[in-house]
């Protein structure tokens, strides 16, 4: 991702992003192995949020390039408050 000094991180072909609300089954890394994918995010969310909830959330993820640089074969468990890492970032 570029644009206005920005860090330029390559991911894989977007085709193998992955974005999964509210099932689960993408978090099980026995079963997706992030390392096949680009990345993979699962938002774990209140059950009764709203479409524009879970808008907020995925724009506040993707406008911040420090960790879509980090995603490349991970998991992302993207929450309201906060972003966890599988692999855990060192």
């Amino acid at each position: 991702m570029r644009g206005r000094g920005q860090v330029d991180c390559s991911l894989r072909p977007a085709t193998r992003l992955r974005f999964k609300h509210p099932d689960f089954d993408f978090s099980d890394i026995r079963n997706y192995p992030p390392a096949e994918f680009a990345g993979i995010n699962v938002l774990e969310l209140r059950d009764d949020a709203v479409v524009a909830t879970v808008v907020k959330v995925m724009e506040s993820f993707l406008s911040q390039p420090q960790l879509l640089c980090q995603l490349a074969s991970r998991l992302a468990i993207v929450e309201s408050w906060r972003v966890r890492f599988r692999p855990a970032l060192f």
